[in-house]
């Protein structure tokens, strides 16, 4: 502000300079600059300026303009006149506004302390800017002030450099563009008719969701998309065409795509309302100098207004905004935000790799359908968690709420299940069996826990530290129950036949992507290199069938199963034989099965014959003579050296002089083991 003062005391002494032009007595700007002590620069900007804006009514310079195009005989006569021309032409603009406002229907007004704040990240501030409201640019170099000329939902230029990173899932085409942490949504809203008319400036895209819809890429519901270029300049309406979904609920989400993009509000109806033209500078007395005096005075009351001033917001918007006619803030008071907005741009992590998402919005509360008929509703269900575990629970009166329900269900004061559950889980993935054996049911009709007070204590100790599942790993594998055999103990069996008691540890086959993984493990084929696009599966000639998509190599380029995709039309029979669960729900607990098909799948698939080959040759270049492959052999595979018989019918099946093909053969043998595929 103070650098601005200086500049805006001058503002009178630059318009009655302007006065004093006359060509034909040689009075030009150079000689009026200097008979005035003016800035020439400065004055030839303002005369460029007065110039252009005679038919421009929303520059507050608009009636000097005008005056400026008349003979200098007849300013002083017409100076009231026109006053009042602009005046009563400000006075209708605004009346017209108020009324076609009215006619509209209101859906967002980011004016408004209550409007919903949801964006999905920083990159819009903590909330909307009021008017006459600070906003800063984005470079640190070059430090830039402005001033918010309406309150809106600005967005910071500073975060225009977030991109995605490869292999990040994107949007479809239609709205193909790096969206995530530069997106504001609105809350949900009911559509009425009429189509739905957004008030914005800069360049972005606008997003209709309408009845929670995702767009799917192609001609399904491609006008909820608009994408604005942003070529014209200033506030404007942008039309949404929703005139198709009247009397559904949805959200409009804005993405920017430019420095300067900005959305105030949103309105439904036919038309949107003409936007009202700045307020008039004007002055109850008449007389030029008396006129310009009233533009120094308007400028300088609007730098003392307070942020939220509508009237005063545009004024000081203009004055940094035409840094040329009133002077440049001193950079050197930007030095120390410049600083900390270096240190801020540096920390920046500007690519991120990112997975599709939904932002949060706005929760429903729902009527109880009596009976489950839509026609008979009955009162309204508040969103929360079941009342017999929780209690009476406070009502969500922001957002969807999923926040507040993610904070209950981690409440081990509040609820004693979820951390069980947790701990009962991975004791499951560990040991083959929770200490509750039905791990999706921990209810009436579930199975009780095996050891109550095992399970607590592992709880109370996951709690403890911070719900790190590392370390809970880490406590149960430490343990002598993880560490013993599977071997039977007679007597033990007799008294435990189900192993509740956990006497020794339960004998359990690999799951079918543990054991695709161990044959890419021990052929060497097997890639350690973690994250990455997905792999596509192999298909054989017999998967065929509608939609089929374009299959990948036998060995998944070496890939660990995780990276493997899924078809759930075309889903890999090795992983169909061993119980690979059909990606149609969540599964707690796999089933285990034992059927021929898992044989027939180890010695007919040809993942399991390419990879025997392969070991073999590994193993060959490790080791020249047969006793010392066998053990090598035995060692891989089993972690054990081989027993004497198991030594001898080796080198029988290999014959006394093997070829490559009978070491294959051998490898293949061992992986169809049940030795192989099981945990002792």
């Amino acid at each position: 502000a103070d650098d601005l003062r200086d500049g805006i005391a001058a503002i009178e002494r630059y318009l009655l300079a302007s006065l004093e032009l006359d060509g034909a007595n040689g009075n030009g700007p150079g000689e009026v600059a200097a008979s005035r002590q003016l800035d020439l620069p400065r004055f030839a900007a303002w005369l460029a300026h007065l110039a252009a804006v005679a038919d421009d009514p929303r520059d507050p310079f608009h009636a000097w303009g005008r005056l400026m195009r008349l003979p200098a005989g007849e300013r002083a006569a017409a100076v009231a006149k026109i006053q009042d021309e602009v005046a009563a032409h400000q006075q209708a603009s605004v009346e017209r506004w108020t009324k076609e406002l009215a006619a509209t229907t209101v859906l967002v007004d980011y004016r408004s302390p209550k409007e919903p704040w949801l964006p999905d990240g920083v990159a819009f501030g903590a909330k909307a800017i009021a008017a006459g409201g600070l906003r800063f640019g984005a470079d640190p170099a070059r430090p830039e002030l402005h001033i918010s000329d309406r309150a809106a939902a600005w967005f910071d230029p500073l975060w225009q450099r977030l991109t995605v990173g490869p292999d990040s899932a994107t949007d479809p085409a239609d709205l193909a563009m790096p969206r995530a942490g530069r997106t504001l949504r609105t809350r949900t809203i009911d559509l009425g008719e009429g189509a739905v008319h957004v008030l914005m400036r800069g360049k972005g895209v606008l997003y209709a969701a309408v009845g929670a819809h995702t767009l799917i890429d192609g001609p399904l519901h491609r006008a909820l998309v608009r994408r604005v270029d942003g070529k014209k300049d200033g506030w404007r309406w942008e039309r949404l065409d929703l005139q198709a979904y009247p009397g559904h609920r949805c959200h409009l989400e804005f993405t920017a795509d430019s420095a300067d993009f900005a959305v105030a509000m949103v309105v439904q109806g036919a038309q949107p309302p003409t936007l009202p033209v700045l307020a008039p500078i004007t002055t109850p007395a008449s007389g030029l100098p008396a006129f310009a005096s009233a533009h120094r005075a308007a400028f300088a009351a609007a730098l003392k207004a307070p942020a939220g001033d509508e009237a005063a917001a545009p004024l000081s918007a203009w004055l940094v905004t035409h840094r040329e006619l009133v002077g440049a803030p001193d950079g050197d008071r930007f030095a120390a935000f410049a600083k900390d907005q270096a240190t801020i741009a540096a920390e920046i992590r500007d690519q991120s790799r990112l997975a599709l998402g939904m932002l949060d919005g706005n929760g429903a509360d729902w009527r109880v359908l009596i009976r489950g008929s839509p026609r008979n509703p009955g009162p309204v269900a508040p969103r929360a968690l079941p009342v017999s575990i929780f209690g009476k629970q406070p009502a969500i009166t922001q957002g969807s709420g999923r926040r507040e329900i993610a904070a209950r269900m981690t409440d081990p004061k509040a609820n004693p299940f979820i951390t069980r559950v947790m701990v009962n889980r991975v004791w499951h993935h560990l040991l083959g069996r929770g200490l509750v054996a039905s791990v999706d049911n921990f209810g009436a009709l579930g199975d009780p826990p095996s050891h109550p007070e095992l399970l607590d204590a592992l709880a109370l100790q996951f709690v403890a530290e911070g719900w790190s599942v590392k370390r809970l790993i880490r406590a149960i594998m430490l343990t002598s129950t993880w560490s013993m055999s599977s071997a039977a103990d007679p007597a033990q069996d007799l008294k435990d036949p189900a192993n509740r008691l956990l006497h020794r540890a339960n004998l359990r086959r690999l799951e079918g992507e543990a054991i695709r993984d161990s044959l890419l493990a021990i052929s060497g084929r097997l890639d350690p290199v973690l994250y990455g696009p997905s792999v596509p599966s192999h298909l054989s000639d017999f998967m065929q069938g509608r939609g089929r998509p374009q299959g990948g190599p036998v060995d998944g380029n070496g890939r660990r199963s995780i990276y493997q995709s899924v078809w759930r039309n075309f889903l890999s029979p090795m992983m169909l034989a061993f119980d690979t669960p059909i990606p149609f729900n969540t599964m707690g607990r796999r089933a285990t099965s034992n059927v021929p098909a898992q044989a027939l799948i180890l010695m007919n698939d040809p993942l399991v014959a390419e990879q025997s080959e392969r070991w073999a040759k590994r193993v060959g270049a490790q080791a020249t003579d047969a006793p010392a492959r066998i053990a090598l052999f035995y060692r891989q595979a089993f972690a054990r050296e081989p027993v004497p018989a198991e030594l001898t019918a080796a080198q029988e099946f290999l014959g006394t002089t093997p070829d490559e093909r009978a070491w294959a053969d051998l490898a293949h043998a061992l992986v169809t083991t049940k030795e192989f595929i099981f945990v002792q």
